[in-house]
């Protein structure tokens, strides 16, 4: 599990991560992310090659992240995911109101995983990407060009010296991942 709380002072995120997972039943939070004031700049070229390579990215556009995740606001709202906020909303730390968003959301990523495991050549690395994006031929194309790179990089012996560290990183993830 993932938490992600907009920063309020050490010792009131405390207090709220405490109340949180004690209203959740979490037992101990694998992640705890104190989010920044300012957007965090991500390289989408990057993020390509992470989920290439199976890594987790930065950005969650295009992972299935639902139920890892719990948002918490300045004003101590609850979201099920910090890029969606708004549509992902629950309610307060103090009224749970709107189980049912997450409850159909979970549904919804059920189906759409399942039509996307029958006919996705690149399910293995998105497993049905993100509930809230609709549209992932874009997304794919893209995956596309980058698996193949990836593939010839290692076909062809290419000095990883040479290669930026993200793509240097992604060809060493996935000479691993293959020897698995």
């Amino acid at each position: 599990m993932n938490i992600y709380i907009e920063n309020l002072g050490k010792t009131k995120n405390k207090k709220i991560i405490k109340k949180v997972t004690e209203k959740f039943g979490i037992k101990k939070p694998i992640n705890i992310h104190i989010v920044p004031e300012a957007p965090v700049e991500i390289n989408q070229e990057e993020e390509l090659y992470k989920l290439a390579s199976y890594q987790t990215p930065q950005n969650c556009n295009h992972t299935s992240c639902l139920g890892k995740n719990l948002y918490i606001s300045k004003n101590q709202e609850i979201s099920f995911c910090p890029k969606h906020i708004k549509e992902s909303k629950l309610g307060t730390i103090e009224n749970i109101t709107n189980k049912e968003k997450f409850e159909n959301a979970l549904k919804e990523m059920i189906e759409k995983r399942n039509k996307c495991k029958q006919k996705c050549e690149i399910y293995e690395i998105c497993q049905g990407g993100c509930v809230f994006e609709k549209n992932c031929e874009e997304y794919k194309k893209n995956q596309q060009k980058v698996i193949k790179e990836l593939n010839q990089i290692m076909e062809n012996k290419v000095d990883l010296g040479t290669l930026p560290k993200y793509k240097e990183k992604a060809v060493i993830n996935l000479i691993f991942k293959r020897k698995e």
